[in-house]
Protein backbone atom coordinates (compact mmCIF):
# COMPACT_ATOMS: atom_id res chain seq x y z
CA UNK A 1 0.00 0.00 0.00
CA UNK A 2 1.76 2.95 -1.20
CA UNK A 3 -0.83 5.89 0.15
CA UNK A 4 -3.39 6.11 2.85
CA UNK A 5 -5.50 9.04 3.03
CA UNK A 6 -8.41 9.51 5.69
CA UNK A 7 -11.12 12.60 5.31
CA UNK A 8 -13.67 14.04 7.52
CA UNK A 9 -15.89 16.94 7.55
CA UNK A 10 -17.11 19.09 10.52
CA UNK A 11 -17.63 22.00 12.71
CA UNK A 12 -17.22 23.08 16.43
CA UNK A 13 -19.85 20.65 17.58
CA UNK A 14 -18.57 17.39 16.14
CA UNK A 15 -14.48 18.52 17.17
CA UNK A 16 -14.48 16.35 20.23
CA UNK A 17 -15.00 13.36 18.26
CA UNK A 18 -13.04 14.37 15.29
CA UNK A 19 -10.34 14.35 17.90
CA UNK A 20 -10.82 11.18 19.23
CA UNK A 21 -11.15 10.00 15.71
CA UNK A 22 -7.53 12.00 15.02
CA UNK A 23 -5.84 10.04 18.15
CA UNK A 24 -6.89 6.70 16.97
CA UNK A 25 -5.71 7.45 13.25
CA UNK A 26 -2.10 9.04 14.44
CA UNK A 27 -2.04 5.54 16.55
CA UNK A 28 -3.18 3.05 13.96
CA UNK A 29 -0.97 4.63 10.91
CA UNK A 30 0.88 7.14 11.94
CA UNK A 31 2.40 7.77 8.20
CA UNK A 32 -1.28 8.34 6.66
CA UNK A 33 -2.92 11.76 6.05
CA UNK A 34 -6.15 12.61 7.83
CA UNK A 35 -8.16 15.30 5.43
CA UNK A 36 -10.38 17.03 7.74
CA UNK A 37 -12.88 19.46 6.12
CA UNK A 38 -13.22 22.63 8.65
CA UNK A 39 -17.44 23.49 7.94
CA UNK A 40 -16.51 25.62 11.24
CA UNK A 41 -14.00 24.96 13.50
CA UNK A 42 -12.83 27.63 16.85
CA UNK A 43 -9.09 28.86 16.73
CA UNK A 44 -8.11 26.78 19.71
CA UNK A 45 -9.88 23.41 18.44
CA UNK A 46 -7.84 24.06 14.79
CA UNK A 47 -4.89 24.21 17.19
CA UNK A 48 -5.47 20.87 18.87
CA UNK A 49 -6.09 19.38 15.36
CA UNK A 50 -2.96 21.07 13.76
CA UNK A 51 -1.15 19.60 17.03
CA UNK A 52 -1.16 16.07 14.71
CA UNK A 53 1.42 15.73 12.38
CA UNK A 54 -1.14 12.85 10.02
CA UNK A 55 -3.78 16.31 9.87
CA UNK A 56 -4.20 18.20 6.63
CA UNK A 57 -7.00 20.64 7.62
CA UNK A 58 -8.84 22.21 4.57
CA UNK A 59 -10.80 25.65 5.18
CA UNK A 60 -14.06 24.72 3.82
CA UNK A 61 -16.27 27.49 5.07
CA UNK A 62 -16.50 29.56 1.82
CA UNK A 63 -17.95 27.31 -0.20
CA UNK A 64 -21.20 26.82 2.17
CA UNK A 65 -23.82 29.09 2.04
CA UNK A 66 -25.34 28.00 5.40
CA UNK A 67 -27.95 30.63 5.05
CA UNK A 68 -29.85 30.03 1.90
CA UNK A 69 -27.73 27.33 -0.14
CA UNK A 70 -30.61 25.23 1.00
CA UNK A 71 -33.02 27.24 -1.39
CA UNK A 72 -31.19 25.09 -4.62
CA UNK A 73 -32.55 22.30 -2.63
CA UNK A 74 -35.76 20.74 -4.32
CA UNK A 75 -38.76 21.51 -2.27
CA UNK A 76 -40.98 18.48 -2.88
CA UNK A 77 -40.05 15.03 -2.64
CA UNK A 78 -41.65 11.82 -3.10
CA UNK A 79 -44.12 11.28 -0.39
CA UNK A 80 -42.48 14.20 1.58
CA UNK A 81 -42.54 18.30 1.63
CA UNK A 82 -39.77 19.23 4.49
CA UNK A 83 -39.85 22.87 5.77
CA UNK A 84 -36.64 25.37 5.70
CA UNK A 85 -34.85 23.82 8.55
CA UNK A 86 -34.74 20.21 7.26
CA UNK A 87 -34.15 21.76 4.03
CA UNK A 88 -30.84 23.40 5.13
CA UNK A 89 -29.76 20.51 6.68
CA UNK A 90 -30.45 18.23 3.36
CA UNK A 91 -28.72 21.25 2.24
CA UNK A 92 -25.36 20.62 4.29
CA UNK A 93 -25.75 16.42 3.86
CA UNK A 94 -24.95 17.18 -0.23
CA UNK A 95 -21.63 18.94 0.44
CA UNK A 96 -20.25 15.51 1.36
CA UNK A 97 -19.65 14.31 -2.09
CA UNK A 98 -18.40 17.69 -3.00
CA UNK A 99 -15.45 17.61 -0.15
CA UNK A 100 -14.82 14.03 -1.36
CA UNK A 101 -14.55 15.16 -4.65
CA UNK A 102 -12.03 18.08 -3.89
CA UNK A 103 -9.97 15.56 -1.87
CA UNK A 104 -9.79 12.50 -4.31
CA UNK A 105 -8.19 15.91 -6.34
CA UNK A 106 -5.27 15.71 -3.39
CA UNK A 107 -4.40 12.47 -3.56
CA UNK A 108 -3.30 9.39 -5.31
CA UNK A 109 -5.08 6.41 -3.97
CA UNK A 110 -7.02 4.77 -1.09
CA UNK A 111 -9.04 7.29 0.61
CA UNK A 112 -11.29 6.23 3.49
CA UNK A 113 -14.48 8.80 4.54
CA UNK A 114 -15.69 8.83 8.10
CA UNK A 115 -18.66 11.20 9.03
CA UNK A 116 -17.42 13.74 12.20
CA UNK A 117 -19.68 11.44 14.44
CA UNK A 118 -17.52 8.31 13.51
CA UNK A 119 -14.13 6.86 14.33
CA UNK A 120 -12.02 4.00 13.98
CA UNK A 121 -11.43 1.95 17.39
CA UNK A 122 -9.40 -0.73 15.48
CA UNK A 123 -7.06 -1.28 11.90
CA UNK A 124 -8.78 -1.89 9.31
CA UNK A 125 -5.55 -3.34 7.45
CA UNK A 126 -7.76 -6.31 5.23
CA UNK A 127 -9.98 -4.03 3.89
CA UNK A 128 -6.63 -3.13 1.44
CA UNK A 129 -6.27 -6.61 0.40
CA UNK A 130 -9.67 -7.42 -0.33
CA UNK A 131 -9.61 -6.53 -4.29
CA UNK A 132 -12.94 -4.08 -4.63
CA UNK A 133 -12.70 -0.52 -5.64
CA UNK A 134 -15.93 1.00 -3.55
CA UNK A 135 -16.75 0.02 -0.44
CA UNK A 136 -19.95 0.41 1.16
CA UNK A 137 -22.46 -0.65 3.92
CA UNK A 138 -25.94 -0.95 4.12
CA UNK A 139 -28.55 -0.16 7.22
CA UNK A 140 -29.62 -3.45 9.03
CA UNK A 141 -32.24 -5.08 7.47
CA UNK A 142 -34.94 -4.28 10.03
CA UNK A 143 -33.93 -0.40 9.79
CA UNK A 144 -34.67 -0.64 5.75
CA UNK A 145 -37.48 -2.23 6.32
CA UNK A 146 -38.87 0.20 8.58
CA UNK A 147 -37.23 3.27 6.30
CA UNK A 148 -39.22 1.99 3.06
CA UNK A 149 -42.65 1.89 4.89
CA UNK A 150 -42.14 5.93 5.38
CA UNK A 151 -40.95 6.13 1.63
CA UNK A 152 -37.21 6.45 2.40
CA UNK A 153 -35.46 4.31 -0.53
CA UNK A 154 -31.95 4.68 1.17
CA UNK A 155 -30.40 1.17 2.04
CA UNK A 156 -26.72 2.63 2.25
CA UNK A 157 -25.41 4.74 5.40
CA UNK A 158 -23.27 7.10 3.57
CA UNK A 159 -21.32 8.14 6.71
CA UNK A 160 -18.28 5.31 6.46
CA UNK A 161 -17.16 5.06 2.47
CA UNK A 162 -14.12 2.87 1.34
CA UNK A 163 -12.58 4.24 -2.08
CA UNK A 164 -9.37 1.93 -2.14
CA UNK A 165 -8.51 2.63 -5.93
CA UNK A 166 -6.71 5.52 -7.54
CA UNK A 167 -7.78 9.03 -7.49
CA UNK A 168 -9.07 9.05 -11.33
CA UNK A 169 -11.66 6.29 -11.06
CA UNK A 170 -12.62 7.28 -7.19
CA UNK A 171 -13.18 10.94 -8.85
CA UNK A 172 -15.35 9.12 -11.89
CA UNK A 173 -17.26 7.30 -8.95
CA UNK A 174 -18.04 10.41 -6.98
CA UNK A 175 -19.03 13.09 -10.18
CA UNK A 176 -21.22 10.66 -10.92
CA UNK A 177 -22.84 10.45 -7.48
CA UNK A 178 -23.01 14.45 -7.74
CA UNK A 179 -25.09 13.65 -10.88
CA UNK A 180 -27.99 11.52 -9.06
CA UNK A 181 -28.27 13.84 -6.39
CA UNK A 182 -28.98 16.63 -8.98
CA UNK A 183 -32.10 14.02 -9.86
CA UNK A 184 -33.34 12.79 -7.35
CA UNK A 185 -36.04 13.36 -5.13
CA UNK A 186 -36.08 11.53 -2.17
CA UNK A 187 -35.61 12.42 0.99
CA UNK A 188 -31.74 12.17 2.67
CA UNK A 189 -30.96 13.10 -0.82
CA UNK A 190 -26.90 12.39 -0.69
CA UNK A 191 -27.52 9.25 0.53
CA UNK A 192 -30.41 8.17 -1.56
CA UNK A 193 -28.59 8.98 -4.46
CA UNK A 194 -25.67 6.67 -3.76
CA UNK A 195 -28.09 4.07 -3.26
CA UNK A 196 -30.28 4.62 -6.38
CA UNK A 197 -26.52 4.96 -8.32
CA UNK A 198 -25.49 1.67 -7.31
CA UNK A 199 -28.48 -0.05 -7.34
CA UNK A 200 -29.26 1.00 -11.07
CA UNK A 201 -26.62 -0.61 -11.87
CA UNK A 202 -27.23 -3.40 -9.35
CA UNK A 203 -30.72 -4.19 -9.47
CA UNK A 204 -30.49 -6.95 -6.62
CA UNK A 205 -27.28 -5.97 -4.44
CA UNK A 206 -29.22 -4.92 -1.54
CA UNK A 207 -30.64 -8.17 -0.76
CA UNK A 208 -29.06 -10.33 2.00
CA UNK A 209 -27.21 -12.88 0.19
CA UNK A 210 -25.41 -10.45 -2.42
CA UNK A 211 -22.07 -8.57 -1.24
CA UNK A 212 -20.59 -7.58 -4.90
CA UNK A 213 -21.60 -5.53 -7.75
CA UNK A 214 -20.01 -3.60 -11.09
CA UNK A 215 -20.84 -0.03 -12.02
CA UNK A 216 -19.47 0.48 -15.87
CA UNK A 217 -18.59 4.82 -16.44
CA UNK A 218 -17.18 5.52 -19.41
CA UNK A 219 -16.02 2.32 -19.76
CA UNK A 220 -14.09 1.67 -16.88
CA UNK A 221 -15.16 -0.74 -14.41
CA UNK A 222 -15.56 -0.18 -10.89
CA UNK A 223 -16.20 -2.71 -8.69
CA UNK A 224 -18.51 -2.30 -5.57
CA UNK A 225 -18.67 -4.33 -2.20
CA UNK A 226 -21.25 -4.54 0.06
CA UNK A 227 -19.11 -4.39 3.94
CA UNK A 228 -20.93 -5.45 6.96
CA UNK A 229 -21.67 -2.57 8.88
CA UNK A 230 -21.52 -4.40 13.02
CA UNK A 231 -18.26 -4.40 11.51
CA UNK A 232 -16.88 -1.33 9.25
CA UNK A 233 -19.89 1.22 10.05
CA UNK A 234 -21.60 0.26 13.33
CA UNK A 235 -24.01 2.74 14.97
CA UNK A 236 -26.37 0.49 17.06
CA UNK A 237 -24.72 1.29 19.93
CA UNK A 238 -27.29 1.03 22.65
CA UNK A 239 -26.94 -2.81 21.72
CA UNK A 240 -23.34 -3.01 22.80
CA UNK A 241 -20.14 -4.59 20.51
CA UNK A 242 -17.49 -6.57 20.27
CA UNK A 243 -14.16 -4.68 21.00
CA UNK A 244 -12.07 -7.12 19.17
CA UNK A 245 -13.84 -7.41 15.99
CA UNK A 246 -15.88 -3.83 15.11
CA UNK A 247 -13.32 -1.66 13.42
CA UNK A 248 -15.74 1.47 12.87
CA UNK A 249 -18.27 2.99 15.64
CA UNK A 250 -21.15 5.57 14.31
CA UNK A 251 -23.10 7.82 16.54
CA UNK A 252 -25.46 9.11 13.27
CA UNK A 253 -25.69 12.17 14.81
CA UNK A 254 -25.91 11.95 18.63
CA UNK A 255 -22.79 13.41 20.72
CA UNK A 256 -22.34 12.30 23.44
CA UNK A 257 -18.56 12.17 25.55
CA UNK A 258 -17.25 9.60 23.51
CA UNK A 259 -15.02 8.51 26.16
CA UNK A 260 -18.04 7.65 28.30
CA UNK A 261 -19.51 5.69 25.39
CA UNK A 262 -16.45 3.56 25.08
CA UNK A 263 -16.19 2.99 28.89
CA UNK A 264 -19.39 1.57 29.16
CA UNK A 265 -19.29 -1.03 26.69
CA UNK A 266 -16.27 -2.04 27.10
CA UNK A 267 -17.38 -2.83 30.77
CA UNK A 268 -20.62 -4.44 28.84
CA UNK A 269 -17.46 -6.49 26.57
CA UNK A 270 -15.52 -7.71 29.20
CA UNK A 271 -17.39 -7.98 32.16
CA UNK A 272 -19.37 -11.14 30.61
CA UNK A 273 -15.27 -12.51 30.31
CA UNK A 274 -14.45 -11.93 33.69
CA UNK A 275 -16.72 -13.92 35.17
CA UNK A 276 -16.28 -16.72 33.09
CA UNK A 277 -12.67 -16.77 35.01
CA UNK A 278 -14.68 -16.95 38.54
CA UNK A 279 -15.46 -20.70 40.16
CA UNK A 280 -18.90 -22.29 38.72
CA UNK A 281 -20.76 -21.88 42.02
CA UNK A 282 -20.28 -18.04 41.99
CA UNK A 283 -20.94 -17.70 38.39
CA UNK A 284 -23.82 -19.85 39.06
CA UNK A 285 -25.24 -17.43 41.91
CA UNK A 286 -24.80 -14.06 39.89
CA UNK A 287 -26.36 -15.50 37.10
CA UNK A 288 -29.10 -16.39 39.21
CA UNK A 289 -29.38 -12.85 40.18
CA UNK A 290 -27.97 -10.24 38.04
CA UNK A 291 -27.94 -9.44 33.84
CA UNK A 292 -24.89 -8.90 32.90
CA UNK A 293 -25.24 -6.18 30.92
CA UNK A 294 -27.34 -4.18 33.48
CA UNK A 295 -24.09 -4.62 36.07
CA UNK A 296 -21.98 -2.94 33.52
CA UNK A 297 -24.74 -0.03 32.92
CA UNK A 298 -24.86 -0.05 36.85
CA UNK A 299 -20.98 0.32 37.45
CA UNK A 300 -20.99 2.82 34.23
CA UNK A 301 -23.43 5.09 36.02
CA UNK A 302 -21.59 5.01 39.60
CA UNK A 303 -20.06 8.40 38.83
CA UNK A 304 -23.70 9.77 38.85
CA UNK A 305 -24.32 10.44 42.89
CA UNK A 306 -27.66 10.47 42.46
CA UNK A 307 -28.43 7.46 40.62
CA UNK A 308 -26.21 5.53 42.78
CA UNK A 309 -27.67 6.59 46.11
CA UNK A 310 -31.39 5.67 44.54
CA UNK A 311 -29.70 2.31 42.92
CA UNK A 312 -27.21 0.60 45.91
CA UNK A 313 -30.19 0.13 48.11
CA UNK A 314 -31.94 -2.20 45.89
CA UNK A 315 -28.48 -3.94 44.63
CA UNK A 316 -27.56 -4.54 48.45
CA UNK A 317 -30.95 -6.09 48.99
CA UNK A 318 -30.61 -8.33 45.91
CA UNK A 319 -27.56 -9.62 47.19
CA UNK A 320 -28.72 -10.75 50.48
CA UNK A 321 -31.86 -11.91 49.39
CA UNK A 322 -30.25 -14.35 46.74
CA UNK A 323 -27.03 -14.93 48.62
CA UNK A 324 -28.03 -15.17 52.12
CA UNK A 325 -31.64 -16.92 52.41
Amino acid sequence: MKELNFMTIGDKNYFPIINYALKKLALFYPTCKFFIYDWGFTTEQKNILYSYPITVLIDWKDNLDKQNGYKEVISKYYGYNPDGDIRKHEYMLMQKPHCMLDCSKRIKENLIFIDGDATLINPINELFEDGFDIGVTINSYVDIERAAKMGIKSPLNSGVLFFTTHSKKIQLFIQEWIDQIKITRRVWIEQTALSLLIEKHNPDIFKKCKKNGNIKINNIDINIRILLFERYNFYKLEKGFDLNKTKIIHLKGRIPKLNRVIRKFKLSYFFPRFIKILPKFIQVKINQFIDLRTLADFLYQTKKITYLRKQLPNIISRIKYRFLR
